[in-house]
This record gives C-alpha cells, structure tokens and sequence, in this order.
C-alpha cells in the first residue's frame, strides 16, 4: 500500500515558528500522527507561521492552547507571493457578499 498523505480539514491552525520542519515534528510529535501541513511556512507582519489542517474541531483547539496558534484559512495564503499570509482577507470577503451572490 502507497504512502497517503494526511487530509486537511476544515479547521486550520497557523502557529508561530522559527524554523518550520522542526515546529511540524513537534505538533507531530504532540498528537501522535501525522498532521495535514503546509510544505513551507507563510509570513505575516514578518513572522513566520506553520499551518495545520485538522479534521476536528477538538484537535485544533488543542494545537491552538498548546502552540499557541491561530485561526487560519489557506485561501488567505498570497497567490504568487505564497508564502504571504493575508490574515482575514477571505473571512472580510464574505461578509461583504451580497445576499444575492450564490456562488459558493
């Protein structure tokens, strides 16, 4: 049987790191498997994040005490700047829809 990757849920958590691979071992290493996670970290007002993808609401808000993470949805990473966190950019978006907008 192939490798499968984790799948990223629908809870994401950014916490803050220095160095990525070394944070990812860590979470890892916290929950006992492997976490859905960005390949490379993404910035924000010059700080560096590594996002998870967590199936659970439980699992993130534990990843979030624990780590001290935030909130993160991956449509908020920059196209072409991909390492570009813009931070509630998708969140302001929506609430700014039209009622009569139904695109999904």
């Amino acid at each position: 049987m192939n490798w499968v990757a984790p799948k990223w849920g629908d809870f994401g958590v950014a916490v803050p790191c220095l160095d990525h691979p070394t944070k990812c071992e860590e979470v890892e290493r916290f929950f006992g498997r492997p976490i859905a996670h960005l390949t490379h970290p993404v910035t924000f007002e010059g700080k560096s994040f590594a996002p998870f993808g967590f199936l659970t609401k439980e699992d993130a808000d534990l990843c979030t005490k624990q780590f001290n993470g935030e909130p993160f949805d991956p449509r908020d990473v920059g196209k072409g700047k991909w390492n570009k966190w813009y931070k509630g950019r998708t969140a302001k978006r929506e609430k700014n829809r039209s009622p009569y907008d139904f695109r999904s």
